[in-house]
């Protein structure tokens, strides 16, 4: 339960807001502050010596809500304002926040469960967002480390200053903020307190927004570049300001020449974006690098960093980011020149200006396909914050690579109006008339009622009913196949439903029945016909959609019940109510956990009887006149008909998880080359791991079916694992097969589509050459059951290839694939897990839905579908190790992809 503030016991988080000059913008973060769902709090607004209406606006705030003080001290900068605010903080946990920045109603709720869940965390980070100056979210930063994190904060900045909540007493250790630092001061701050050893907990959803503004940005770019410069080598060498270093950091992180390298290049280009932004001339800039040269400079990274920065600096509207890249294109020729004399990195400046079009193509689409921040009612806009799937994102990068691409970009898009009408369907009203009347003209009997399974179900409620019971409502009749069956057993039914069509049809099933009369009834909105000694409801309350509803119904069902009356109902048990036990995955908010606890909640009914299965419950509530009437419901397990085979592939039988490992083979074989030794797994080894995986209930998907949980928010199975083999050896069919079917399990291959019934010429210059699967047998398998994807046409390493070539290699690759097993192939497996950001995206634009690297870790929806990661099974995997790789947690198991990616350079 959220704490409430008191006055007297002190706040829990303490908000500060330094604010110099501020009043055009400070109402919005002081809003946001306003409408947190967590209470305990208070906010210094540090007032640095502003010459506007700064202190007015706070004021007002201060007036209106006591958690609110105002502080003035004389201008000092950012850091003074901060370091006074920590002064005179009064909570146990701090957080900064700019007068510019906004944060989700949600967000200190958030933090500070995730505290109280974990007493050892010293600091808890949240996702962040940069809002462009139309009100679009134009990029998205989850956290993706945790625990100790100054090896990460040593080399760069990791989150939005008031995306981070930290204890009082480590601010106060390492001496607040530096105030000799212009810029990076924040940086600098929390690389202090993460060498005090601080645990950094996380919580991976969007709680913080940054807003761009147009400003002075450019005008710093030359202190940012200095100031980043110097963080940066304090990172790696003592820092006297920190009085208790963790015994591990006392003299920083090691010096990795590389690293420092790449990290100076990545503040320098960022740098120089910002002034190119602001139609400057950055070349200066290389006057601060002291003649560092770096040949291996990667122009997707230059691009990257400078147009991200330009963008920025430039002010301007998502629509106009490309007219802002053409004005300032000529200068960033200019620096980009230069910067390849400067790093003696021959060819870095063209491969830079084309890739920086790209960019600028992928982030407009990126950002349009986001909400807009500021546009969305609060209610709308949390709710879409909550759609934690990157895939929308991805689909957004796909459209807009180049004009040459854009049709097998396009391709995607159906899966994103999929995804909005899952979206439109979950906070949609109940199902009109109207929609319902068009299902049931699409098709006679369209849910089944004469099968087995819901004739039993029918016999199983009919047994809760007394015979003889009078007055009777059928809510939901459909075409009156239960109203035949009800009918005889009792004196007058009133048989209802929301669809005309649906009641016409029953009342022309049980016309024979003079004791029923049938009419329609929107439980949204029509009154319930009466009062009943009976009413009967099945498979109809989910489509009420909100809980809210739900409740509203259940007071008017026990209204409409005579005293002593009762009320029997049928629903389905569903994986969106109890994620740990059987259920269908069907899209709706509810299951009969929920409508079952909604009615036994209300005070006038009482809970008296269920008959449960693994697929359905039957339950039976009494009208209650006081809770005398109340005692424990009878519950019994009764048997049931297996239900028609479109019914049971919705079943998910082992609870839902949120993580997929997918295993990565090569060779299943006892012997051959020493030198690939990790790369074969022997037979006897092989079946002891599918062994282990059957005896802990573990079982086969498919990439689809991840891609369904991912995009559509599908229920994920339990125990759900992926088998994959890259190369395509015929010992696949020989010896990994066989035992794959014995042990009930599937698996993809990838197969390089050149090589097909050849050899592993690839592998040469280890000394082995492998026979690789023909067209025949892998026709074969694959009417077996066995997936296939592609290992491209040749199996390069892909970064060494000019764009132009690896498109060439996806879609040769692709098009023999599927001429030669006459189905879509849309997995790829990129060869010795190579790949970078521009052949992910360029993966995607050639029609492949699925990128698989070897990246280790285990899956989360929060992973790009174009970059997902592997665990490799090597021979020398005992089977501890191979349980070990599988149970890991994924935030032990799964570095960020992009730490993953591979920055060798792209030739174009």
């Amino acid at each position: 339960m959220t704490r409430r503030f008191s006055a007297t016991s002190g706040p829990e988080v303490s908000v500060i807001i330094p604010a110099y000059n501020a009043a055009r913008t400070l109402e919005e973060p002081l809003e946001s502050l306003v409408a947190q769902t967590h209470a305990d709090w208070e906010a210094l607004v540090i007032d640095d010596g502003s010459t506007d209406e700064t202190s007015a606006v706070a004021d007002r705030f201060a007036q209106r809500d006591p958690r609110f003080r105002v502080v003035r001290q004389p201008n000092a900068g950012v850091s003074a304002a901060r370091n006074n605010g920590i002064a005179q903080a009064t909570g146990e946990w701090l957080l900064f926040l700019d007068a510019d920045d906004t944060m989700t109603p949600t967000h200190l709720e958030l933090m500070t469960a995730a505290l109280a869940q974990d007493n050892s965390l010293d600091a808890v980070t949240c996702g962040w967002a940069s809002v462009s100056m139309d009100g679009y979210r134009t990029c998205t930063n989850l956290p993706d480390v945790e625990g100790d994190l100054f090896e990460h904060l040593a080399v760069d900045w990791r989150f939005a200053i008031h995306a981070c909540l930290v204890r009082k007493s480590l601010a106060q250790e390492v001496g607040g903020f530096d105030v000799e630092l212009c810029t990076s001061e924040d940086w600098d701050f929390w690389q202090r307190i993460a060498r005090l050893g601080a645990r950094f907990g996380a919580v991976r959803d969007v709680l913080a927004f940054y807003h761009m503004r147009p400003g002075s940005a450019s005008k710093q770019a030359r202190q940012m570049l200095v100031d980043a410069m110097k963080v940066l080598e304090r990172g790696h060498a003592p820092d006297p300001r920190v009085p208790r270093p963790h015994p591990v950091y006392p003299d920083g992180m090691e010096k990795d020449p590389e690293t420092l390298v790449f990290q100076r290049s990545y503040f320098l280009c960022f740098s120089a974006g910002l002034i190119v932004g602001a139609k400057g001339d950055a070349r200066p800039l290389l006057q601060l690098m002291r003649g560092e040269t770096n040949p291996l400079l990667e122009p997707y990274f230059v691009a990257d960093w400078m147009v991200s920065a330009a963008i920025d600096a430039s002010g301007r509207p998502v629509g106009e980011w490309a007219l802002a890249w053409r004005e300032a294109e000529p200068h960033a020729t200019d620096f980009l020149e230069a910067l390849e004399s400067h790093a003696d990195a021959p060819g870095v400046a063209r491969r830079a200006r084309v890739l920086a079009w790209i960019l600028v193509r992928v982030k407009m689409a990126d950002a349009s396909l986001s909400h807009r921040v500021k546009a969305l009612p609060l209610k709308a806009m949390l709710r879409l914050m909550y759609i934690k799937r990157d895939v929308v994102r991805w689909l957004g990068k796909l459209v807009g690579h180049c004009k040459q691409l854009a049709t097998n970009s396009l391709r995607m898009m159906p899966r994103l109006y999929a995804r909005y009408r899952k979206i439109r369907q979950r906070y949609a009203r109940p199902e009109s008339r109207s929609s319902l009347d068009e299902f049931f003209k699409q098709k006679a009997d369209p849910w089944g009622y004469t099968s087995p399974y819901e004739q039993t179900k029918y016999e199983q409620t009919l047994e809760l009913i007394p015979e003889g019971t009078q007055n009777v409502l059928e809510v939901g009749c459909a075409e009156g196949h239960f109203s035949a069956q009800l009918a005889p057993r009792v004196g007058r039914l009133v048989s209802t439903d929301i669809s005309p069509v649906a009641v016409k049809r029953a009342a022309e099933r049980c016309a024979e029945y003079d004791n029923t009369s049938f009419q329609t009834l929107d439980l949204a909105k029509d009154p319930i016909p009466g009062r009943f000694d009976l009413i009967v409801c099945s498979e109809v309350l989910y489509y009420l959609r909100r809980v809210q509803r739900l409740e509203a119904v259940a007071e008017r069902f026990a209204a409409a019940l005579e005293p002593g009356g009762q009320l029997v109902m049928a629903h389905a048990n569903l994986t969106v109510d109890d994620p740990d036990h059987p259920g269908f995955d069907w899209s709706f908010n509810y299951g009969v956990k929920t409508i079952g606890e909604t009615f036994a909640a209300r005070p006038s009914l009482s809970f008296a009887e269920e008959l449960q299965t693994p697929y359905y419950r039957v339950q039976r509530f009494k009208r209650a006149e006081d809770d005398s009437h109340r005692q424990a419901p009878a519950i019994r397990t009764v048997e049931h008909s297996p239900p028609p085979p479109e019914v049971e592939r919705h079943m998910v039988w082992n609870g839902v998880g949120d993580r997929l490992p997918i295993l990565t083979y090569h060779r299943i074989a006892n012997s051959g080359s020493e030198a690939l030794a990790p790369y074969r797994v022997s037979v006897a080894d092989f079946e002891e791991q599918l062994r282990y995986l059957r005896d802990h209930d573990y079982h086969s998907i498919d990439l689809a079916t991840w891609s369904q949980h991912v995009v559509f928010g599908g229920a994920l199975p339990r125990g759900a694992v992926l088998i994959t083999f890259d190369d395509g050896y015929r010992d696949f069919k020989d010896n990994a097969w066989p035992l794959l079917e014995e042990y009930g399990f599937s698996a993809t291959v990838f197969l390089v589509a050149d090589k097909i019934g050849t050899t592993n010429d690839w592998d040469a210059e280890y000394g082995e050459t492998v026979e690789l699967m023909d067209w025949r047998e892998l026709r074969e398998l694959q009417a077996a059951g066995v997936y296939f994807g592609s290992h491209t046409a040749t199996h390069p390493w892909l970064p060494s290839l000019s764009w132009r070539q690896v498109i060439r290699e996806l879609q040769r690759s692709k098009k023999v694939l599927e001429q030669g097993l006459g189905a879509p192939v849309d997995s790829l497996a990129y060869p010795w897990g190579a790949f970078n950001k521009p052949i992910q995206f360029l993966t995607g634009a050639c029609g492949f839905e699925f990128g698989l690297s070897t990246a280790p870790g285990v899956c989360e929806p929060s992973h790009s579908l174009l970059a997902l990661p592997r665990l490799d099974i090597e021979g020398t995997d005992s089977i501890e190790s191979f349980a070990a790789k599988l149970e890991a947690r994924a935030s032990e198991s799964s570095p960020s992809t992009s730490s993953q990616v591979i920055r060798e350079p792209l030739l174009i």
